[in-house]
């Protein structure tokens, strides 16, 4: 079949069909569209009147002509009739500009080839396009637009379903009650891998709507009734589907899962039917109109065996025998998007509690239910206190929380019935560590801030998507706190979100938070650090310069304003401008300071330059790699801000360390003038709270390293994370020379807390693990010394006792894990002899629960193949889903490689490895020295392989995309990864390929620049000049 020609979508299209609709195109959505401007997939925001804080990018420029009017010489020799000369002039310009296009066009198109991820593009810039819709019948579809039609929009649905769980097979019906918004003859909604087998539409009087045709169109997911009479426009209607289809093992829609129960009798098999939907996969369970925006209400009937039990949103009204079997019917929901609509049959147990009026349930399978008890403590604790913090009360009557054998994210907020993988909410008090805890605690709490972030209200599409996560990635760090003070949530912020978005964000083939998507798969890309890590971070940083008392007044004003229906981002910057304002902050325009943060990819960094009292700022986007020549034009976004920030700027001083002072950077450039001369340093960025990298001159580097070497702790353990993660990432960027960052981090030797020394060797890891690529072996050894040398104090005071506070117990992992890789020959033996005891006991004398994985990735990584096959025994029988998950971990760090490939080809098996845990497997041992490549082979052979099981939109594609940029760091190796994506289906993956082309890069410029840099400086600081220090430790 020849390919159908594609044209633009017309956005001035009609807004409702017409009467013989076969080719209708509706613009006209509920939902406001996305201005394409310039082929560039960014949002243009229209801009008030200027305030305080109005961002002045300069005038506007016109565009001018280039061309001059023509020489008198060339007007002599013109034609003399007028007409003539207009002729002359008008085809002499046609031609002039048919040149210069063709010439942008060729010059761009060379761009693109000579970048090597300018091919890419095009797979990420998803136009709004569509083509001739014709369904697989050959007939024209009458809808030709991803989004469905404005003319009619649902509000409620009863759901009918009869799974069964041995043939994997289920039936159902749905009854759609619909208004009709504007007089139309077509009903067009949602079908994704359903068979419809009967429709019907009809007046709330059950008066037949005459259907003069129905057909499906696979590729954009749509089913339509064309009718032979009009509905009425203001009129209530009834929309009846009955349909089948199929329980499938893939992880979206209504799915099957199938788990071991470890009885003393012998294992057995169980299977249970759930579902997961975000972002549009409500349509593979029932037929229904599948945007956020359609919200309904929501009624369910559920047939299952006697053995079952069902879930659903809302709590069961009461159960019928149906032909020896049972059907469940529960209350009718509130109104919500379909996404958040869930069902499970299964034969879990239960256990319960109550906070106020609310039931609080986990459930779990019967030999893991004992592992539920955290779970509902959590749980009870953050939904009471989120009631008062939110200052709006939770709206249903019960939450139930469910732990899913096979379930492909954390974690889903589904409104009252949220699931979980069973890391996210198991947790065994004498076998879970503390870091597995407080996972458990994190994102009960980030599930919970979503019933009413994003469930309460709702995005009105997914270009919002951050508004539902990044809220919910910042407030989960105030629910955790909550359920544990002594956790110091608050300072984990920096290391585990923060830096993780900086680096993020720092590439070239970022996207700004608030991106355009305009069809619903293309989500999937967006559901990354970006949205969830940065857009946590700036509003952490909101929230630090309105203080939380403001910050939740206006998140409580617009939570009530908007409940129960839809918003979008400036639905929220007004809430908090009316806050600030009543807070007696009128001069911050909250929208003008933080569109600059959420419209634009990327972040400055601040370079600060002290003459006397007088420090002079510049601010500029950061780039971890300035881009090539072939690659300065291939861009998937422009700026419409210039790539300048409103900036909260803070800072303190060697004199007054404790006085903060705030400054709004509005100004490509500006001085802040010190109250006096005397200070010895400057620090901005106080505590980390702002989205900003910082660089200063020489002279205040030195005085900041110097602080650190003699008092460390006149800085705060957040301010001493950010030196060293700025440091590390200036020089990545060429914008500080690495000798510095050498200097800054020896400070290390004096660090004791937590989040600068897992800053610092994160920092360091990353130039050891290119050194170790490059195969340079002395000077890996060298850098080995080096870090051990730094971490020889902190080795001895840790000890290997499983003692001390959750940020102790963090540091003594970090700091042993750091020990054994690089090999401290002490920590190694104290690591083998626990493992030895564990292996000889059969795995019944337990190692201590924080010392776990250095002990298990110790035993694999030093010990041989008996070790390693005890891990694997270990593996398959373990029934703590956190237990499993590190056990995999030590597995994927064997130095053996044939270990490695069985370990590659037992992760297709799903019998051995879930498939859900699939793509962490391959990104644990692209992570290794001596299985990066394995890896990477293994996706490309196994690449149709994961699309068939994953799907072309799932984020797991994107995942198995970045498998090349953990330690490739050469041309050949960019130019073979290369040769792949141009040569392969990456569909939702693009943007991560391009990603991985970037790292890639970036990992080779590094070495290029500074791999001679690293030799001379190791080689001063063993062999000083004066004398002194000498190599004296055998690896």
């Amino acid at each position: 079949m020849a390919e159908l020609e594609e044209e633009t979508i017309d956005l001035t299209g009609p807004d409702e069909p017409a009467d013989e609709p076969e080719f209708a195109s509706d613009e006209d959505s509920l939902l406001p569209r996305t201005k394409i401007e310039s082929g560039e997939g960014h949002r243009r925001k229209q801009r008030k009147s200027a305030g305080p804080l109005f961002w002045q990018s300069g005038a506007s420029r016109n565009l001018r002509g280039t061309q001059r009017p023509l020489g008198r010489k060339l007007l002599f020799a013109l034609p003399k009739c007028s007409r003539d000369r207009c002729c002359f002039l008008s085809v002499f310009g046609l031609t002039i500009f048919v040149i210069l296009v063709t010439a942008a066009v060729y010059l761009n198109a060379k761009l693109q080839s000579a970048c090597p991820y300018g091919f890419l593009l095009h797979d990420s810039q998803k136009q709004s396009t569509k083509k001739v819709a014709i369904t697989a019948s050959g007939e024209r579809f009458p809808w030709n637009n991803v989004r469905l039609p404005s003319t009619v929009v649902p509000y409620s649905y009863r759901i009918h379903l009869q799974p069964n769980l041995t043939t994997f097979k289920f039936t159902g019906k749905v009854a759609i009650n619909i208004t009709a918004v504007k007089t139309t003859n077509l009903v067009v909604f949602h079908v994704k891998e359903l068979t419809v087998t009967h429709s019907s539409v009809k007046t709330l009087n059950q008066d037949q709507v005459p259907v003069k045709r129905e057909m499906a169109y696979t590729e954009n997911e749509q089913y339509a009734i064309q009718l032979s009479q009009h509905l009425k426009a203001a009129t209530n209607y009834t929309v009846t589907v009955d349909f089948r289809g199929e329980l499938k093992d893939g992880l979206y829609g209504f799915y099957r899962s199938t788990y071991t129960i470890n009885k003393p009798e012998g294992n057995e098999t169980r299977v249970l039917a759930t579902t997961q939907f975000e972002a549009a996969n409500a349509r593979a369970a029932f037929p229904c109109f599948d945007e956020p925006a359609l919200k309904a209400t929501f009624q369910l009937q559920m047939v299952r065996e006697t053995r079952h039990s069902t879930l659903f949103n809302m709590p069961k009204d009461h159960t019928v025998d149906v032909d020896g079997m049972k059907m469940d019917v529960f209350r009718p929901s509130v109104p919500m998007s379909t996404y958040l609509v869930a069902f499970i049959v299964s034969d879990f147990q239960t256990l319960s509690d109550t906070t106020g009026d609310i039931t609080v349930a986990v459930h779990a399978p019967e030999d893991r239910i004992s592992q539920a008890h955290y779970a509902l403590t959590v749980a009870r604790t953050v939904l009471n206190y989120y009631e008062t913090f939110f200052g709006v009360p939770y709206p249903l009557p019960k939450m139930d929380l469910v732990a899913i054998p096979d379930f492909a994210s954390g974690a889903m907020e589904n409104w009252g019935l949220v699931t979980y993988r069973e890391t996210a909410i198991l947790y065994d008090e004498h076998q879970s560590s503390a870091s597995d805890k407080q996972w458990v605690a994190v994102v009960i709490a980030h599930e919970l801030a979503h019933q009413w972030f994003g469930n309460l209200v709702t995005m009105r599409w997914w270009n919002d998507l951050w508004l539902n996560e990044g809220f919910a990635s910042f407030v989960e760090f105030i629910g955790a706190d909550k359920v544990s003070p002594e956790w110091k949530m608050l300072d984990q912020f920096v290391k585990d979100d923060l830096q993780t978005a900086l680096s993020a964000d720092g590439l070239r083939n970022s996207h700004p938070i608030s991106v355009t998507v305009h069809r619903p798969e293309e989500v999937e890309e967006i559901f990354d650090s970006i949205s969830y890590d940065k857009g946590a971070s700036i509003l952490r940083m909101l929230e630090s310069f309105l203080g939380r008392e403001t910050f939740v007044r206006g998140v409580t004003a617009y939570l009530k304003t908007h409940k129960f229906n839809n918003a979008d981002t400036d639905n929220l910057w007004e809430a908090l401008d009316q806050a600030a304002a009543a807070g007696g902050k009128s001069d911050t325009n909250i929208k003008k300071v933080m569109d600059t943060w959420t419209n634009q990819m990327g972040y400055p960094v601040v370079t600060v330059t002290r003459i006397n009292s007088n420090l002079h700022l510049d601010q500029e986007r950061f780039l971890v790699m300035p881009p090539t020549p072939a690659c300065s034009k291939v861009v998937e976004f422009t700026s419409p801000y210039g790539y300048e920030w409103i900036i909260p700027l803070t800072y303190i001083t060697s004199t007054f360390p404790n006085e903060q002072k705030t400054k709004f950077m509005d100004s490509k450039s500006t001085v802040v003038t010190l109250d006096n001369n005397s200070a010895n340093w400057v620090k901005f960025n106080v505590n980390q709270t702002g989205f900003y990298r910082v660089n200063y001159d020489p002279e205040n580097w030195d005085a900041l390293i110097g602080q650190l070497q003699t008092n460390h702790q006149a800085l705060s353990s957040a301010d001493r994370a950010g030196l060293l993660d700025d440091a590390f990432h200036l020089v990545r960027a060429g914008s500080l020379e690495l000798e510095k960052a050498l200097e800054l981090v020896k400070y290390l030797k004096k660090e004791r807390d937590y989040v600068p020394m897992s800053t610092g060797l994160g920092g360091l890891g990353y130039i050891a693990k290119l050194l170790e690529t490059e195969k340079d072996q002395d000077l890996y050894n060298n850098m080995k010394l080096f870090i051990l040398d730094l971490l020889e104090g902190v080795i001895a005071e840790v000890g290997w006792e499983d003692q001390g506070d959750q940020l102790t117990k963090f540091l003594r992992g970090s700091v042993l894990s750091a020990a054994c890789h690089y090999g401290h020959q002490d920590s190694i033996q104290q690591a083998h002899a626990l493992f030895v005891r564990w292996m000889k006991s059969g795995g019944t004398e337990a190692v201590p629960a924080n010392l776990k994985t250095v002990v298990y990735v110790s035993g694999v990584e030093h010990g041989g193949q008996a070790d390693w096959d005890f891990c694997w025994q270990q593996y398959a029988s373990a029934t703590i889903a956190a237990e499993k998950r590190k056990l995999l971990y030590a597995l994927t760090r064997t130095m053996d490689s044939k270990l490695l490939k069985k370990l590659l080809d037992y992760s297709l098996d799903n019998s051995k490895v879930r498939s859900q845990d699939t793509v962490r497997l391959l990104t644990y041992v692209s992570q290794t020295s001596v299985g990066y490549q394995m890896a990477w082979d293994f996706v490309k052979k196994n690449w149709q392989t994961f699309l068939d099981r994953y799907g072309s939109g799932s984020f797991n594609m994107a995942e198995l995309a970045k498998v090349p940029s953990h330690r490739f760091s050469t041309q050949s190796q960019l130019d073979e990864v290369t040769e792949f994506f141009r040569t392969h289906d990456i569909s939702a993956g693009a943007r991560a390929a391009r990603q991985t082309l970037e790292i890639i890069q970036a990992n080779a410029s590094w070495l290029q620049k500074n791999k001679d840099k690293m030799k001379t400086w190791i080689k001063k600081y063993f062999m000083p000049p004066e004398g002194g220090r000498a190599r004296n430790r055998e690896i």
